[in-house]
Parts: C-alpha cells; sequence; structure tokens
C-alpha cells in the first residue's frame, strides 16, 4: 500500500510540475507578463483572457478596415 502511495504521489507531482511548466510558458508568451518573474496562476490566466480578448477585438476590426477597403477599391475600379 505505501509503495502505491508513493507511486500516486510521484504520478501526482509529476502532473503538477507539467501543469506548472505550461503556466510559465504561457507567460513568457504574454508581452504584458514579461517583467513580472513570478506571477501567480491567476494572474496568468486573467492576462490570457485579457491578451485572447483584446486580439479577437482587433481582428474583427482589422476585418471591418479590409471590408470597407475593398468596397473603396470596388469603387475607385468602376471610376476608371
Amino acid at each position: 500500500k505505501a509503495e502505491k502511495r508513493a507511486e500516486h504521489n510521484a504520478i501526482e507531482r509529476a502532473r503538477r510540475e507539467g501543469l506548472n511548466s505550461r503556466f510559465q510558458q504561457l507567460a513568457h508568451l504574454l508581452p504584458n507578463l514579461h517583467n513580472d518573474t513570478r506571477p501567480s496562476k491567476g494572474t496568468i490566466i486573467e492576462r490570457t483572457l485579457a491578451f485572447v480578448k483584446e486580439a479577437l477585438q482587433k481582428e474583427e476590426k482589422y476585418r471591418y478596415e479590409i471590408k470597407e477597403l475593398r468596397h473603396t477599391n470596388r469603387q475607385l475600379l468602376k471610376q476608371l
């Protein structure tokens, strides 16, 4: 039984270390967390959500701009 518990503890420790490693990788990818030496998991998730939300808003804005530019381009081509 002690061996089983030790094995389970080792597996759980490896799982936690893997998660912590992924959290740190995510933190390093975020421009707004570059200067934090050891942000909390909550901070990492919070900033990730903000980053993704901002990226989606920018994407929507750029898609709209492209649509408008294509429309303008068509109008200009008609004038030729």
